[in-house]
Order: structure tokens, then sequence, then C-alpha cells
């Protein structure tokens, strides 16, 4: 008489997730940003991505991805674009287990198993001022000038 026991204990990685999100001051911008997001290649994920977004819009790999994110570490940055500041990066995490670090222009991820981490970047667009100086001749003449 043969008796087996088949116990397999074979982990299955569970992938995470990244969500991109843009928002812009003023609201309602079409002006395009630009996106990269690197980190170790593995699954379906080459190593690096490039995408782009507008205001109200977002990048989410889940869905870009086939099969997720494996967990690592993750650095998504943005491209600066003429007259708009980067003011913000903020970053969550679904479950409170991945943690995030400031790089330059962007944040990197430290991206745990099954997580999902959103992260939004805001953009401020500048706005130029003039400044006028009334300069008169002889020097304190008290002549009224109508803007």
């Amino acid at each position: 008489k043969c008796k087996t026991k088949l116990d397999f204990n074979i982990p299955v990685p569970v992938p995470g997730q990244l969500i991109v999100k843009k928002e812009t001051v003023p609201d309602g911008s079409s002006q395009n940003f630009d996106f990269n997001l690197s980190g170790s290649a593995s699954g379906n994920f080459g190593g690096f991505e490039d995408f782009s977004l507008t205001d109200g819009t977002e990048w989410n790999s889940g869905t870009e991805l086939s099969g997720g994110l494996l967990a690592g570490t993750y650095t998504i940055t943005e491209s600066l674009v003429n007259d708009w500041d980067l003011k913000n990066i903020s970053c969550v995490s679904s479950r409170n287990s991945s943690t995030f670090s400031s790089v330059t222009n962007g944040k990197a991820v430290n991206l745990t198993a099954g997580d999902i981490v959103t992260c939004t970047f805001t953009n401020e667009q500048q706005s130029g001022h003039i400044i006028v100086n009334k300069v008169t001749n002889p020097s304190g003449d008290p002549q009224s000038f109508a803007a």
C-alpha cells in the first residue's frame, strides 16, 4: 500500500499597485505633464514606464501593466514644465504598509505586496506681474498722471 502526502507551500507573489494622479492650480488646465516610473524589472514591468497626464487624470499600474507590480522600490518622477511649479507630492498607502521618500521632482515608493499606493502631483501655474515706476523730469514734479 502506497501512502503519499502532498503538501505544497509555494508562495505566490501578490502584486501591488501604483496610482499617479495629476492636479493643477488653476483647475482644469489642458497642459501635459510627463512622468517616469522606474524600478526593478519584474513580471510585465520592464524597469521603466513613461506616461503623460493632464489635470484630473491618473495612471494606474493595475490597468496599464498586466499583473501589477511586485513588491519593491519604485521611483516616480515628473519632468519640469516651463511656467509651472511642482508645489506638492503626496502619497497614501491603502494598507499603511508602504513607505515613501522624496527624490528630485518625485517620490521613491517602497511598495509592499498587495498594497495600493496613490501619489498625487500638484502643479501651480506661474503668474507674471508688471512693475510700473513713475519717473518725472524734473525730479519731484507734482504733475498727476492717470493710469
